[in-house]
């Protein structure tokens, strides 16, 4: 009897924060947000994350994210360059390197390095 009390009063309050309806008529907030120090906030996250659970179902994907925002600190975002997009920028690409034409010989010789080196690792 105390609990449906207890919720009835809770629920009896009138609240001024309003509804999700009420949402519709708010304007989004389109600003961009200045975060200091985000990257090393979030990898610091990450590696917290990953001492307290390191056997969870999710510990694949935070060490991605980890390693994707130690790429991203130390090359920049992925198509920007100082702070600036690169999509809308015609920015050449680098000129591909001048190799030899590939043989048969070349292409199996490679291949057979390849496969050596994978052996050696294992």
């Amino acid at each position: 009897m105390t609990v449906s009390v207890t919720a009835a009063l809770a629920c009896a309050g009138h609240s001024d924060r309003g509804t999700l309806a009420g949402l519709q008529s708010q304007e989004p907030d389109l600003s961009e947000a200045i975060i200091d120090d985000g990257i090393d906030q979030a990898m610091a996250g990450y590696r917290k994350f990953l001492a307290e659970a390191p056997k969870s179902s999710l510990t694949p994907e935070a060490m991605r994210r980890l390693a994707d925002l130690k790429l991203e600190k130390e090359y920049g975002a992925l198509g920007t360059i100082t702070g600036t997009d690169t999509r809308d920028s015609a920015m050449p690409l680098p000129a591909p390197d001048r190799i030899g034409p590939t043989t048969e010989s070349t292409t199996s010789q490679a291949r057979k390095s390849m496969a050596e080196q994978v052996a050696e690792s294992e």
